[in-house]
């Protein structure tokens, strides 16, 4: 074996203008749900009600409650696959993304599912500003990775919050995010691979002069998908409320439900930054998997395809040993080339907020990766 590159030396760097270097170590963050829970530890500034979901508990009981109810209120269909899904998840061997693929494909329930995206905007956007003042745990991730060390980062995030991108804007306020280009423009050191969708991502639809319940009839799946994106519209509480004044047209959301099996349609990365994506991952050999199940079979169809065979891997979520060790499994189980030793990839299971605090973060920023030069 031989080193890729040198590791970095801790010290804080002058990085004016961020810009990607050839020969630098390359970083793949896939972050998923459990990393925007976990993401902040200021427990007196934080509102429990609007703490961040895990797909599973987005239609549960929680949503009768409180804030959640007042949302799903303005969205019947949502409702119906609200009552629905909460039925289904009584019953034995509920499956929850298998559960509402099958309300999305239904001939009559994909009618009322065209509502579920908006509601799910409306939540995430009403987390992010109630939830907690900060995310300091994503500040420390993007300062680890992109000042304390030196790195070409692609944050592959499966989440549609955008915590991620505020904490690069408040570190590198040259990498803030204003349109589609900036996501992985060359030159970036910071990637943001935004692969199902943000609650700040929309397409018109219809005109200002109908409501948003008749515009919605024209909209199919997965034909929305494809549309032009809009990225950071001044949207604000309610997406269906909204009438865009730059082209007198009702909007809606460019995000993809938690859908079992999620395939290319789900994949929603525009072209040319998948292109970028594939020739990244084809150099990178090093990986932090952070929050997420492991289920999200178009991510892991891609990086099958894609990706070079990673020699450092840190697994990391809330749970015990062996809820951690499924995760690899399932990335294992899809992605030969994550196969191989088990020391070239560690499971850490006190979530995110641990793995910074004990410092394997910090480990992990500056462990140099290497190639393989044989069969392991």
């Amino acid at each position: 074996m031989r080193s890729y590159d040198e590791p970095g030396n801790g010290k804080v760097q002058d990085m004016v203008t961020p810009s990607w270097r050839p020969g630098q170590k390359r970083v793949a963050v896939i972050l998923g749900a459990g990393a925007s829970l976990g993401s902040s530890n200021l427990d007196a500034e934080v509102d429990d009600d609007w703490r961040p979901p895990l797909a599973v508990n987005l239609f549960g009981a929680r949503a009768y409650q409180g804030g959640y109810w007042e949302l799903l209120q303005r969205y019947s269909g949502a409702q119906a696959i609200q009552d629905l899904m909460f039925q289904e998840s009584k019953k034995p061997g509920f499956a929850f993304e298998t559960a509402l693929r099958r309300f999305a494909e239904h001939s009559v329930y994909k009618q009322l599912f065209k509502h579920v995206p908006a509601y799910l905007r409306d939540l995430l956007h009403t987390v992010e500003r109630q939830w907690a003042r900060s995310q300091p745990h994503y500040t420390e991730l993007v300062a680890q990775l992109l000042v304390e060390s030196d790195h070409h980062v692609a944050f592959i995030s499966l989440n549609y919050d955008t915590f991620l991108e505020q904490a690069i804007a408040k570190v590198l306020p040259e990498l803030k995010i204003f349109g589609q280009d900036d996501y992985a423009r060359a030159g970036r050191v910071a990637w943001v691979l935004k692969v199902h969708g943000s609650i700040d991502w929309s397409t018109p639809i219809g005109n200002m002069a109908q409501d948003w319940d008749d515009a919605i009839d024209s909209v199919t799946f997965p034909d929305i998908l494809k549309q032009p994106i809009d990225v950071g519209k001044a949207i604000g509480h309610r997406i269906a409320d909204y009438q865009d004044p730059d082209n007198l047209r009702r909007v809606y959301p460019i995000l993809t439900a938690p859908l079992a099996g999620k395939g290319d349609s789900e994949f929603l990365l525009p072209a040319d930054q998948k292109t970028a994506l594939a020739e990244f991952l084809e150099g990178c050999h090093k990986y932090l998997i952070l929050g997420t199940s492991g289920k999200d079979d178009d991510l892991l169809g891609f990086l099958s395809q894609h990706a070079a065979k990673p020699t450092v891997i840190n697994y990391v979520a809330s749970g015990d040993e062996s809820e951690v060790g499924e995760i690899r499994h399932r990335f294992r189980s899809k992605i030969t080339q994550f196969r191989g030793r088990d020391r070239d990839s560690e499971l850490f299971f006190n979530g995110f907020g641990g793995y910074i605090q004990n410092g394997d973060l910090k480990r992990f920023s500056l462990a140099c990766p290497l190639f393989h030069t044989e069969t392991i």
